[in-house]
């Protein structure tokens, strides 16, 4: 029979022990300085305080699935083995806890643990298997079997001009609900932030997760909270780290958009780079198969990091109160085979607050990346802030088509939806929702491109509903740059920084109010498939051809 080592109430600061499988079924131990699991299984239970904990390749730790149990520890946690967190009912809680960290004396980057960057290291072939008791993520109803009394329930805004108020939520109060104005009802949404697997530094104090191991992991059902640690910076620091203002290099990629380096993006702290809440660090095959579900990111620098990591799954995760982007990873690296699916961003913020160009899911780069049933709210900064961004650095690269469909961004003090890029290839956006955000529903930018967009309802937003900036593509794919079935009341078309011969097509458009202010050099031409009064149309400056086409096919040019 495989004997376990059991430690119940292991604290103090005496000298290191190390443990292995014995012939004893429980014991007790004397104060620990450093737990090292050597081999075999070794099961914590109560209380466990330890200096640092090594979980060697092999070797299991596990805390007791049967009793509440609190780990807590003041140095790294490196697991080369197996390290299990799996309460057996929802009233046994697992807490990993690291204490007294020191955030200024992280020192970042990659690679393997380093004794300043206090926090959780699964390296070499090392595995987390953590799964507190299931519970329902967000939703639209307020209600789900999974949420237990207790849980603390939030409700994200939905009032106009309300970025930020989250209200304690009751199941069977009713949720509010905005229609939009193709008769489409909208809920805002409900989450909970509860979960009986829990790992977490301190305010002001924030460890990290850095996972860079070989085998697929499983993390489901935990709260990350208190993660990911920031270092102060220079005034002329910006959000977007090793990015410089200018161009990116290559003649056919977007420049960033205006303001995007100016003062106000300024930063007066970022994170330490490589130190998140839950970070998959260049894992590349050994990460497929990995899935993150239902886990919570809150009050923490940024939140999901699958970094040069492939074929992993986010589904039903929520991010809450993080520093700059929440679902992200390094700009130049590609991530594979990538599935966020029903996963939610709730408040997102720069510092200092309104500034910076946060998003809560940044579609960065990869090949056969997906996201879809996903929802930014509350997201703040300032020029190219935005509850989904597709970002000028991916532009115009083989590998940066996303699947991307059933979004939903409201209640964001900047932009909805945020896209910046030129290239020929034909994106896919559809059934997106953007309403009441502080700036547009949706932005379309930069220069040219090739997307295609089906079922786009925007309303009831700011500064427009769409602001049109990029036109088509004349090496586009097909006929390039399409929109159809857009239901967006405020249609600006602002200025175009290149020019182009092929329309712009919008098929089945429903415009109440179309607004033409073609500032830039650029010009091009738009085909507008809409019951557009002539009245309802106001020309600033006009560069394009744009013709309008009535439901009868009747046509006409403003």
């Amino acid at each position: 029979m495989r004997r376990r080592t059991f430690l119940q109430g292991v604290a103090g600061t005496a000298a290191g022990l190390a443990l292995a499988a014995c012939t004893a079924d429980r014991v007790s131990t004397a104060p620990a300085r450093r737990l090292v699991v050597a081999h075999g299984a070794t099961t914590l239970s109560g209380t466990v305080e330890a200096a640092a904990v090594d979980v060697a390749a092999g070797a299991v730790l596990e805390l007791d699935p049967d009793v509440s149990t609190t780990l807590t520890v003041t140095g790294n946690v490196v697991v080369e083995g197996l390290l299990r967190m799996r309460p057996r009912r929802p009233d046994v809680v697992h807490t990993l806890r690291f204490r007294d960290v020191d955030e200024s004396r992280f020192v970042g980057g990659g690679g393997y643990p380093v004794a300043t960057d206090v926090g959780l290291w699964v390296v070499g072939a090392g595995a987390l298997d953590l799964a507190g008791t299931p519970r329902a993520g967000w939703n639209r109803t307020g209600r789900d079997p999974s949420w237990r009394a207790g849980d603390l329930l939030l409700r994200a805004p939905q009032d106009r001009g309300d970025f930020a108020t989250y209200r304690t939520h009751t199941p069977g109060v009713p949720v509010p609900v905005v229609e939009g104005p193709d008769g489409s009802r909208h809920p805002t949404e409900v989450f909970d932030l509860t979960r009986n697997v829990v790992v977490e530094g301190a305010p002001g104090a924030r460890a990290h997760v850095f996972v860079s191991s070989t085998s697929p992991q499983r993390v489901r059902h935990v709260l990350f909270r208190w993660l990911g640690p920031r270092r102060r910076v220079a005034q002329d620091a910006f959000h977007h780290a090793g990015v410089t203002p200018g161009r990116l290099g290559a003649s056919t990629e977007a420049e960033y958009p205006p303001g995007y380096f100016s003062a106000a993006s300024a930063a007066a702290s970022e994170p330490v780079l490589g130190r998140y809440p839950l970070h998959f660090h260049h894992c590349g095959e050994g990460s497929r198969g990995t899935l993150v579900e239902g886990c919570v990111v809150r009050d923490s620098s940024r939140a999901f990091v699958p970094h040069g990591s492939h074929g992993i799954t986010l589904r039903d995760c929520v991010a809450f109160r993080i520093r700059d982007d929440a679902y992200w990873w390094d700009e130049r690296h590609p991530t594979d085979d990538l599935l966020w699916e029903h996963c939610a961003a709730f408040d997102v913020r720069h510092d200092p607050v309104g500034s910076g160009s946060p998003a809560g899911f940044l579609l960065g780069l990869g090949r056969g990346t997906t996201i879809r049933d996903c929802v930014a709210v509350g997201v703040h900064g300032g020029t190219g802030a935005a509850g989904f961004a597709w970002p000028a650095f991916a532009s115009d690269r083989p590998d940066n088509q996303w699947v991307a469909r059933d979004l939903v961004a409201h209640n964001c003090a900047g932009d909805g939806l945020y896209v910046w890029q030129d290239d020929n290839r034909p994106h896919r956006v559809a059934d997106v929702v953007g309403y009441r955000n502080g700036g547009s529903g949706l932005v379309h930018g930069a220069h040219r491109n090739g997307y295609r967009y089906a079922g786009v309802v925007l309303f009831d937003n700011a500064y427009a509903d769409l602001y049109h900036l990029a036109l088509n593509r004349d090496d586009a794919a097909g006929e390039g740059q399409r929109w159809t079935g857009v239901w967006a009341p405020h249609l600006l078309l602002g200025a175009h920084g290149q020019d182009a011969r092929r329309p712009v097509r919008f098929l089945d458009a429903h415009v109440e109010r179309l607004t033409v202010d073609e500032t830039g050099q650029g010009a091009g031409a738009y085909e507008l498939h809409a019951d557009l009064a002539p009245s309802a149309v106001t020309v600033l400056q006009q560069r394009s051809r744009i013709e309008l086409v009535g439901p009868d096919g009747s046509a006409g040019t403003v």
